[in-house]
């Protein structure tokens, strides 16, 4: 069984075993990526673990 068809996108606690481990280390990377500058505006649309929320703070 693929891991795709066996998480449950209701159940937060697998979700942040699953994904929240690779959130918290790729979040700098992203912001990094995206060129992200102090006093630009960013939506968050409330999705994943808030790890990119946090960073962005």
């Amino acid at each position: 069984m693929s891991v795709a068809l066996a998480f449950t996108a209701t159940n937060g606690e697998a979700y942040e075993t699953h994904m929240g481990r690779w959130s918290k280390q790729l979040a700098e990377l992203l912001l990094d990526f995206a060129e992200y500058k102090e006093g630009e505006q960013v939506l968050d649309l409330g999705c994943g673990t808030g790890s990119l929320t946090y960073a962005l703070a």
